[in-house]
Parts: C-alpha cells; sequence; structure tokens
C-alpha cells in the first residue's frame, strides 16, 4: 500500500519536471549563449569587432523608401519614411551552433552590441543615433543584422523652375561620422518597390552611389559614405485645376474688355479687376515658392498674362478716346479712313455705315471739309445773333418802333408786351400804306435768324458726323487690339507649354 502511495506522488512530478525542461530548451541555450558571448568573453561593444586592428568592417546598407511625408518647397526639406538596414560581421560573436542545441540565431537590444556611427550627412533636424533602442540579429557566423523603420528629414535643392510640372532629385548621403576608411567601409543598396505615393508624387526611381571622399576637418583621411538619389515626380493635376485652370479663365474674360461697348463706361474697370485679380494668385503661389532667383513656370505665366492684361487696359485707355473723340472734334483724315474704314473694317468682316456729305440751303458740305469760317480768316468769330448795331438799317429800330403800324407782328410790340403806339395818335397820311423800310428791316432779322440757326444746324450734323467715324474707327480698332491680344496670350501659353516639354 505505502508502496503505490510513493508512486502515486513520484510520477506526476517526474512528468513535470521532464515536460517543462523539455518545452524550454532554447531560452535554456540562448542564456547560456548569452553569457557565455558577453560574460565570460568580456564582450565591449565601445570597440571594433576585429581581432586584427588594422581590418576594416564592412558595412552593407539597404534603403527602401516607403512613402514621401512632406516636402516643403520653401524650406527645401525632404521628410520621407523609410526602411533602412544594416549588415555587417561581428568576429566577437560567434559560436558553434551544435554546442548549443543547434542555435544559430538569437535577437538582442542594440545596444548590447557594436554598431556603426553611421549618420546622416544633409539631415535637417539635430543629429541623433536612430540605431539605438532597436533590436538586431546576431547569427553563429558573426552576421549582424539591423533593420528598423526611420523618418528621415534632410535638406533637398528643390528646384521651381517646371513648378507644378516638376522632377526633383533629392539626396540622402549616409556615412560614418568618425571611423574613417580604414575603419568602416560602406556600401549601399536602394529600392523603391515597397512606395506608396502620397498623392503629390510619384516615385521614379533610387539610384545609389558609393564613394570616399575627404573632409575640410579631416584633411588627407578618406571617409566612405553612399548617397540615395531619389527621383519624384509631382503630380499636377491638382496645380492644373485650382491655379493654372483660372488663370486661363481670367487671361479669356480679358478679351471681353475689348468686345464690351465703348459707351458702358466699364472697360477700364473690367481690365483693372482681371489684374487684381491674377495678383492674388501670383501671391499665392509665391508664398509656397522658395525665395530663389529661379521663377517657376506658372509664375512666368502668370506674370506674362499681367504684363498682356495691363497692355489691354492701355489700349483699352485708346480706343475710349478714339471713341469719344476728345474735347476738340476733328476730321478723320484721309489715310486713316481708307486703312481703318475701307480696307481693315472689311478684313475683320465690320461694315461701318458710310456717312455721305451733308446738304443743305443749296450748299455741300463735305465730310472732310472743316468747319465753316476755320478756312477764311474773316469767319473765325464765333457765330451769334445779329442785333441792331450789324446794319445802318438796323440802327433806325428805335425810331421805327413808335411809328403806328398795327399790320406788323414785331415792331407792333414793346419790349414790355404792350402794344406799339397805343399811346400815340394815328396819322391819317400812313393808316393803309404799307412801310417800306418796315418790310425791310424785319426780313433781314429774319434772314439773320434763319442763318444762325442753319449753320449751327450744319455744324451740328458735322460733328456729329465726325464723332460717328471716329466711333466706327474705335471698333475697328478694338477688334484689332483684341486679336492682336489673343495672338500674344497663344503665344505665351506655346512658350510655357514649350519649356514644360
Amino acid at each position: 500500500m505505502l508502496y503505490f502511495i510513493t508512486l502515486a506522488v513520484l510520477v506526476p512530478n517526474c512528468i513535470a519536471s521532464v515536460s517543462s525542461s523539455s518545452s524550454r530548451p532554447t531560452d535554456t541555450n540562448t542564456k547560456r549563449l548569452i553569457r557565455r558571448l558577453f560574460d565570460e568573453n568580456e564582450y565591449d561593444n565601445r570597440i571594433r569587432p576585429v581581432f586584427n586592428e588594422t581590418s576594416p568592417i564592412h558595412v552593407e546598407m539597404l534603403l527602401y523608401v516607403k512613402s514621401i511625408l512632406d516636402m516643403d518647397e520653401r524650406r527645401q526639406i525632404l521628410k520621407t519614411n523609410s526602411w533602412l538596414t544594416f549588415n555587417w560581421n561581428d568576429e566577437f560573436l560567434q559560436w558553434n551552433p551544435e554546442d548549443f542545441g543547434g542555435l544559430t540565431s538569437f535577437k538582442i537590444i542594440s545596444q548590447s552590441v557594436w554598431t556603426p556611427d553611421i549618420t546622416l550627412y544633409n539631415s535637417a533636424e539635430a543629429y541623433a543615433r536612430y540605431m539605438d533602442d532597436k533590436v538586431v540579429v546576431v547569427y553563429h557566423t558573426g552576421a549582424i543584422n539591423w533593420a528598423s523603420p526611420t523618418v528621415f528629414v534632410s535638406h533637398c535643392r528643390i528646384s521651381v523652375t517646371l513648378f507644378p510640372f516638376d522632377r526633383q532629385s533629392c539626396e540622402m548621403k549616409f556615412g560614418p561620422w568618425q571611423h574613417d576608411g580604414t575603419e568602416v567601409v560602406v556600401r549601399g543598396q536602394g529600392d523603391e518597390s515597397i512606395y506608396i505615393s502620397d498623392g503629390e508624387w510619384d516615385m521614379q526611381s533610387v539610384d545609389v552611389a558609393s564613394k570616399s571622399q575627404m573632409y575640410p576637418d579631416a584633411p588627407g583621411i578618406e571617409y566612405f559614405d553612399v548617397t540615395y538619389t531619389i527621383s519624384i515626380t509631382r503630380r499636377s493635376n491638382y496645380y492644373v485645376f485650382n491655379l493654372i485652370l483660372p488663370c486661363v479663365l481670367i487671361s479669356g474674360i480679358t478679351t471681353l474688355v475689348f468686345i464690351l461697348p465703348a459707351d458702358s463706361g466699364e472697360k477700364v474697370s473690367l481690365g483693372i479687376t482681371v489684374l487684381l485679380s491674377l495678383t492674388v494668385f501670383l501671391l499665392i503661389i509665391a508664398e509656397s515658392m522658395p525665395a530663389t532667383s529661379d521663377v517657376p513656370v506658372i509664375g512666368q505665366y502668370y506674370a506674362a498674362t499681367m504684363l498682356l492684361v495691363s497692355v489691354s487696359v492701355v489700349l483699352t485707355i485708346i480706343v475710349l478716346n478714339l471713341h469719344h473723340g476728345g474735347p476738340y472734334v476733328h476730321p478723320v483724315p484721309r489715310w486713316m479712313r481708307y486703312v481703318i474704314l475701307y480696307r481693315l473694317a472689311r478684313f475683320l468682316r465690320l461694315n461701318p455705315k458710310a456717312t455721305n456729305p451733308l446738304k443743305a440751303g443749296g450748299r455741300t458740305i463735305d465730310i472732310d471739309s472743316k468747319p465753316p469760317g476755320e478756312n477764311n480768316p474773316k469767319k473765325k468769330r464765333p457765330m451769334r445773333i445779329p442785333s441792331t448795331t450789324d446794319d445802318p438799317d438796323m440802327m433806325e429800330m428805335p425810331k421805327l418802333a413808335y411809328l403806328e403800324c398795327p399790320d406788323s407782328p414785331l415792331l407792333g410790340i414793346h419790349a414790355n408786351g404792350s402794344a406799339r403806339g397805343s399811346h400815340r395818335k394815328s396819322h391819317p397820311s400812313l393808316e393803309g400804306q404799307p412801310s417800306l423800310s418796315e418790310e425791310t428791316i424785319l426780313l433781314k432779322r429774319l434772314l439773320g435768324h434763319a442763318s444762325y440757326f442753319r449753320d449751327r444746324a450744319e455744324r451740328d450734323d458735322l460733328t456729329h458726323t465726325y464723332l460717328t467715324e471716329w466711333k466706327q474707327i474705335a471698333v475697328v480698332v478694338d477688334r484689332i487690339f483684341m486679336i492682336f491680344y489673343l495672338v500674344l496670350s497663344a503665344a505665351t501659353m506655346l512658350i510655357i507649354i514649350a519649356q514644360v516639354e
């Protein structure tokens, strides 16, 4: 009975001890291996792990660009998310797998082993040891693999000449800061197969160049470095729809300045409004571009468009001056009438109304002739209503005003409206007999008034004819200026497209 009780107690304990020892053989081997490599062999991670101190350590570097986090054109800084891998050989960390249950590798914190001081030379932020606080894999041959995702912020010389159709090439230069070429040799590889676009930049390639170089702070000593050249292309659709297309539409609206009638009074104000709109868009572009001497293509296009709009405003002012004729109306020169109204107008499919000569009072006044009295020095005085001082016969008007003339509508009325001669007695000798002097004076006054109004009407008609011709010339010139503007706008756009291509 006692035998069975003892057996029942010992058998489970033996089984538990066997199962526990068989369930963690690796942990035991790893601990023994680490104790041997780091404690018994007195491993020191502060010195290069080589038995021959003159032998360099070869470091293989691999950079996988995951994505572009930010491209600051104004500060010229590139921020990338990368997967970085380093491989080198540590001669102090080697063992025979058979001595440790076939264990061929183990993982340990990176501070426990020696790591190369590889630094991003063109970093745009504070230098930090990004290799610390990571996990490395140690193989029985002494090979060490360090791999971790890392965010790099580097300087990038950005060329904005072709913005927003630009392609940028940014360099990331890695190398040891203290270990020279006799201690650490760095070689690199690159890959863009895992790249994910951020919506603005597309990856073109990742080129790698390994070389040795001397630096001013350590003359005569060569250092190895690896330079990764990341070539990316900007997706321009966003900028086309938000910056270029509005500029094209605003430039098209400028043609309305030439189509708008001159009498509307809004031609110049429309041109100024378009110019201010372009200025606002140009300021938006300038805020995002670096302060360099390179002018982007879109900036050139905006500047050229603003120049054309400014020229259109000047041309509009010229057209308005032609339309209104100025304060002194002059006849249209014959050559201008022939070239503009009869040649260019027909070429532009414009049919201005012909201005026929004016005929009044049996006299023909051509539209090219000057106003009456302009060629004759004797008639340069302004037209006025004849008065009693213009003719000797008119001097007798005060005398005849007191005569009994009941049949006269002019001489029989005083200036105050009362009938002349109403306070005088009638002369029997004059009753029923007409006065020849009265009729002559009356006719002269009537002819003077008629001549004055006739000359004035002729001058007004002549001035209206001149203004009509000037307005027709303004329409033709306005159309010519519009064609000139459209040609320059198309040429500007073609030049910009040629630069982009």
